[in-house]
């Protein structure tokens, strides 16, 4: 290569470099400005910078969840930065989980361009503030061979982008006290906005310059947002990004000549346009939230039709839109299954991450979120005459039950696994031309005649979605209607850092204490904020506190230990890891939550996660394994196995012990001899039966359990024999272990002689033993003060089952042992045995009555507080056959704090009332009302009222909808209650919370338990679209009052689903004003129209809907008369004072006083005073305690 031609090429590379630096930074822009202007550019910039600044910290101020997470980030960035070498703490992945609120909808617009009047708010429903708007249009432009075939015609699109742009970026309502030259600013902007998008209309606007104009910086949301860089580095560079990106759009050729600036624009509005696309008369655009923009990443358009891919934080999601083939002949529908096929299959995202091992989804089916909106087109599987029959008949049921898409998807043919909402309007396809008519009421042609049919869909793909609405809108501009979704979606916002291979979470949560704001229970109002602490609620806390530090003291007993020495070789172990379950307590289905807390916590639930977090490498469960008792059958014993069985999953590759016990087929089983020795030769995960001892090692696990023992297997390697003198007893040879009992008395000699046990022989060898789900007893007076052991901790009553109960059984003779079993029986065994451990769920009731020397640590397991005595577990570890330890299972945090929430909640109930009678020492009794429980009734009570005042609004909603619908009666008036007091998204909560308690749907339940008119009250009721505050429209107020007239006066018969669906469409507030105008407009109220005779069933059933919507607290005190006069008000009186205390029992209380002459104090002493003598305190405090609490609302 030459000089010259060197020269020349360094020439040209200095001009090259000169110019892309010039054209950043020195060049002249199009229209002339010199660097002097670029430098005022840059002045605008920053200020630009700046404005945005303080705006996110406005809207930090201003949004919890939003400064949470910010903070959140700006933390953990910090935190990554410094210096933690001194510490050796393994770190564990931070998994944060957020739900965002989705609007999707779907449009066919028939080709007709929009009018500058059309108003999107409604359509839009901008009042709902979701957080990403979704919104497909089909046929934007006329389906001709012009707009397919030549130039495509986008100036649609920009008209519609304008459109959604006006009212998704419409400014709220400024108060009052607001600056005035905020809002003066606000408004300002507003109007430049709106007139700037008015002038694009008449400008012939470009679909490019309005995207960009609306759309967020590109440059931030198409690059890959998982970048392995330093935080520092990605933040630089993304400013700078955003840097050049401006200066390029300031000198765009395509920029318009007006004075409206797009940066300017982009500033100020609440929604950005994330991505927009048009492929002929389709169009998708996708409009997220401003404060959301800055997490989206890894935006993408797929080629060959419309789909739009994107990550939120770290989760992906997908949205298609499609006009799928149309006809309604048979076999149309084939066609539109193959369109579908054929979009999955060629649907194809570009890959932009460069993170190595980061797999970003290609397919639409690989994203985590997909929803797919658009014309379907598919149709009704019935004729013009068919359908029209039906829809005179408003019977939609039947209509849907031949919808082609139903029947396609049902078959498999199409969408398999997707879901999509119960639709409860009317088929959207095909109206006249600006009309609510049908196509084919209109048209005589039979060529121009549509049968309706439901041909806009919304459907999705993938977990943790949740449809909250499903409804259509009612616009007359095409001949579909529109439909609309919103959805409540889980995306995953953790930071992506992986925890330590091998880490466990169990590590990070033992010894870590609880919050106590995460302890105390909170109830509050369904529609108000929480009311300030009164002088009695501000009390509670003091003693919450002392509470929460017993509670840990008690439950924090010391771990103990066995080494080798002393007492025997413990054998050639390696590390071990047992794991030992007691009293798993089942009923064949998981355990309530009112279970949970009180009477049987174990669930599979909580044994899995257990069981995960611990990792054994071997399993002892301990009877009893039932908790049926009397009630024991074989049906509910295989029922009870078959949930057994599917809770040890987990443990099916484990070495696996199990010991029966006395519910299992003892002194309260209904089980015969046969059956026994069935289920202990065939308990899951056994080769010989059931066991009452073995070992590991030289440790022997014994289990004195009598009924445990009369399962034991034959094939194990210990004995037993008789004790006749308490001085043989020795650890180094043969000992004799007889029922616990020990003593020469020839009756009972003679009774443990003819003892039916399968393999009576234990043989202890020389090393320690640890006794197992041992019952302690001692010489402490029962309530009859006559001296013999408490009933219910009796050895004596195992004995006399055994030897008197099922003497035909086992062919046993009769003895009365109540007079010959020694009292200190727990102490003489103890002594006997001299155990080294000793586990018990009972021991923290007998502490103080053991004094043995041969015992070195009564260990109680874990949770055995919350249900006194009834489940817990522990861990063992075996460590190198040098030691043998034990400690507690610290269950993960939810459960922990949940079963927390009884605890400190009892303790507060008893504080609540002792304030009120002024003398702490009647707490005790207090507390035992909720714990002694001397009657099944009290029990109850107790109970309930404990449960509504402890649990959240869903959990508590959902226990009184069951009782309802599967209680000993159906209870209609408690279900109107629930479902038309709600809100919309309480109700979602609500049936959230139900299908996770009971694995079923509750619209299937209503539908299930309820029959005739109700059904489709409560159905719509459950479905409808109702949120609490927002504007009221009184125009549409009246039409639909003028709607509800005609569809009662307009025929011989009322037409009851166009009721339903006016009041099932709209907000409580809106449903207020339309029956206030029905009053202006015909001078009654409309539920006394309803009380015509042609109303009949439904009328009187809706006049209850209605006063419940309208006035809820007349609904109360009406049922607080009903059942005073069927003389059971107790449920009620708990069920209303509990659950409104907060939020209208003061207006209860009026009405029902009104209509009465009592006082709902003066209902509540008198139904709780009428009880026998003995438990007249402890209602009495039952009933101080509901006055208490409404007081403290009144």
């Amino acid at each position: 290569m030459t000089k010259s031609s060197t020269s020349d090429n360094s020439v040209k590379n200095d001009k090259k470099k000169k110019s892309i630096i010039s054209n950043i930074f020195g060049k002249k822009g199009k229209n002339g400005r010199s660097s002097d202007d670029d430098i005022f550019s840059r002045r605008e910039i920053v200020l630009d910078l700046e404005r945005r600044y303080v705006a996110r910290r406005s809207f930090l101020d201003a949004s919890p969840f939003v400064r949470k997470s910010f903070s959140d980030i700006h933390c953990s960035s910090r935190i990554e930065g410094l210096n933690l070498c001194g510490f050796d703490r393994p770190k564990r992945q931070v998994v944060e989980v957020q739900e965002i609120r989705v609007f999707v909808a779907t449009w066919n617009v028939g080709g007709k361009p929009p009018n500058n009047g059309l108003n999107l708010e409604d359509f839009l429903q901008v009042e709902g503030s979701s957080d990403i708007y979704v919104l497909g249009f089909q046929e934007i432009v006329p389906l001709n061979a012009g707009n397919v075939l030549v130039i495509e015609d986008n100036e649609p699109a920009a008209k519609w982008l304008g459109l959604i742009c006006q009212a998704l970026n419409k400014p709220r309502d400024q108060s009052a006290k607001d600056d005035s030259s905020e809002s003066n600013s606000g408004s300002k902007h507003y109007r430049d906005s709106k007139s700037s998008s008015g002038l694009l209309f008449f400008q012939k606007p470009s679909l490019k310059v309005l995207s960009k104009n609306y759309r967020v910086d590109s440059a931030l949301v198409k690059t890959c947002n998982c970048s392995s860089e330093p935080s520092r580095m990605r933040r630089r560079a993304r400013e700078l990004r955003e840097f050049i990106y401006r200066i390029e759009s300031g000198s765009d050729e395509d920029s318009p000549t007006t004075d409206f600036s797009g940066s300017d624009l982009r500033s100020n509005m609440n929604y950005c346009l994330i991505s927009s696309k048009q492929m002929v008369g389709l169009f998708l655009s996708v409009w997220v939230r401003s404060e959301l923009v800055q997490h989206i990443g890894h935006l993408r358009v797929a080629s060959g039709c419309i789909a739009i891919s994107m990550s939120l934080f770290r989760t992906s999601f997908c949205f298609v839109c499609s006009h799928l083939a149309s006809g309604e002949k048979e076999g149309d529908e084939l066609r539109r299954n193959s369109d579908v096929a054929e979009i999955l299959k060629s649907t194809q995202f570009p890959r932009i991450c460069k993170v190595p091992g980061r797999k970003i989804p290609e397919k639409i089916l690989d994203h985590d979120r997909v929803i797919w909106l658009g014309d379907l087109n598919y149709r009704v599987a019935l004729s013009y005459k068919e359908t029209r029959v039906l829809l005179e008949d408003n019977d939609w049921d039947a209509l849907l039950e031949k919808d082609q898409l139903k029947l396609e998807k049902e078959a498999g043919r199409v969408f398999t696994g997707w879901k999509e909402g119960k639709i409860y309007f009317a088929p959207t396809y095909k109206y006249s031309h600006n009309s609510d008519a049908y196509a084919g009421e209109t048209v005589k042609s039979k060529k121009k005649r549509r049968t309706p049919a439901w041909c806009d869909r919304i459907l999705w793909y993938g977990n943790s979605i949740e449809q909250l609405q499903y409804i259509r809108g009612e616009s007359r501009f095409s001949d579909h209607r529109p439909v609309c979704a919103v959805f409540m979606i889980q995306v995953d916002m953790s930071n992506g850092n992986r925890g330590r291979k091998g880490y466990s979470s169990i590590y990070s949560s033992i010894g870590s204490r609880i919050p106590l704001e995460d302890c105390i229970p909170q109830r509050h109002s369904f529609y108000d904020p929480a009311p300030e602490m009164t002088p009695l609620a501000s009390a509670l806390p003091l003693l919450l506190v002392a509470a929460l530090i017993a509670f840990e003291d008690w439950v924090s007993t010391p771990s103990c230990s066995i080494s080798g020495g002393g007492g025997g070789d413990l054998g050639h172990l390696g590390d071990l890891k047992v794991m030992m379950v007691a009293d798993l307590l089942l009923r064949g289905s998981d355990a309530s939550y009112i279970d949970l807390f009180f009477r049987y916590p174990f669930t599979s639930k909580f044994f899995s996660k257990s069981f995960q977090i611990l990792n054994p490498d071997m399993l002892v469960v301990l009877g009893d394994i039932s908790a049926k008792g009397f009630e024991l059958t074989e049906s509910k014993w295989l029922t009870i196995l078959q949930q057994f069985q599917k809770m040890l999953e987990p443990a099916v590759d484990l070495p696996l012990h199990i010991v029966l016990g006395d519910r299992d087929v003892g002194e309260c089983s209904n089980l015969d001899r046969k059956l026994v020795r069935e289920i202990a030769d065939h308990m899951p995960g056994l080769d010989s039966g059931g066991c009452s001892a073995f070992e590991i090692g030289n440790i022997s696990f014994v289990s004195l359990n009598a009924v445990a023992m009369l399962c034991g297997s034959n094939d194990l390697r210990f004995s037993v024999e008789k004790v006749v003198e308490r001085e043989s007893v020795d650890l180094q040879s043969q000992i004799n272990v007889v029922a616990g009992e020990a003593t020469a008395s020839p009756e009972k000699e003679a009774v443990f002689s003819n003892f039916p046990w399968r393999g009576n022989n234990i043989e202890l060898g020389s090393g320690p033993v640890v006794l197992l789900h041992f019952p302690l007893y001692s010489a402490i007076k029962n309530e009859r003060g006559d001296g013999k052991v408490a009933e219910g901790n009796c050895w004596h009553n195992h004995l006399w089952s055994l030897s008197s109960g099922y003497s035909e059984v086992f062919d046993l003779p009769t003895y009365d042992l109540n007079h010959t079993l020694p009292a200190n029986a727990t102490e003489y065994i103890l002594q006997a045995l001299k155990p080294r451990i000793v586990f018990s769920a009972h021991a923290h009731r007998f502490y103080d009555h053991i004094h043995s020397d041969g015992i070195r640590e009564v260990t109680v397991p874990a949770m055995t507080w919350a249900a006194r005595g009834k489940p817990g577990f522990v861990v063992v570890t075996f460590e190198q056959s040098k030691a043998l330890s034990v400690s507690h299972c610290t269950l993960a945090a939810e459960w922990h704090v949940m079963t927390s929430y009884v605890f400190l909640f009892l303790l507060s109930i008893a504080v609540a009332i002792a304030i009120k009678w002024s003398k702490l020492d009647e707490a005790r009794a207090a507390v035992e009302i909720f714990t002694h429980r001397n009657t099944e009734e009290l029990k109850l009570i107790c109970q309930r009222v404990a449960y509504l005042r402890a649990s959240e609004p869903s959990n508590l909603d959902v226990e009184i909808t069951r009782e309802a619908l599967f209680g000993t009666a159906l209870n209609t008036d408690v279900l109107i209650e629930i479902i038309c007091t709600r809100s919309s998204s309480e109700l979602v909560s609500t049936k959230q919370a139900y299908q996770a308690r009971y694995n079923s749907n509750l619209e299937r339940d209503v539908s299930f338990k309820i029959n005739g008119n109700i059904k489709e009250v409560l159905l719509a009721a459950l479905n409808s679209n109702k949120y609490n505050g927002g504007r009221v429209d009184t125009s549409m107020a009246m039409c639909d009052a003028k709607t509800l007239y005609e569809a009662i006066e307009s025929g011989k018969y009322i037409d009851q689903r166009c009721i339903i669906l006016v009041l099932s469409q709209r907000s409580t507030d809106q449903i207020k004003a339309i029956l206030s105008s029905y009053k202006q407009l015909y001078g009654r109220e409309f539920t006394k129209f309803l009380k015509k005779e042609k109303c009949g069933e439904f009328g009187q059933l809706l006049r209850g809907v209605i006063q419940c919507i309208q006035f809820p607290e007349k609904h109360f005190a009406k049922q607080l008369r009903k059942r005073l006069k069927a003389g059971d008000a107790r449920e009620v009186l708990i069920r209303t004072v509990v659950t409104r205390s907060e939020i209208d029992v003061r207006n209860i209380n009026r009405v029902f006083t009104a209509k009465t002459g009592w006082t709902l104090e003066s209902v509540i002493r008198n139904e709780f005073s009428n009880s026998s003598s003995y438990n007249d305190k402890l209602y009495y405090s039952v009933g101080d305690f509901l006055v208490a609490l409404l007081e403290q609302s009144c």
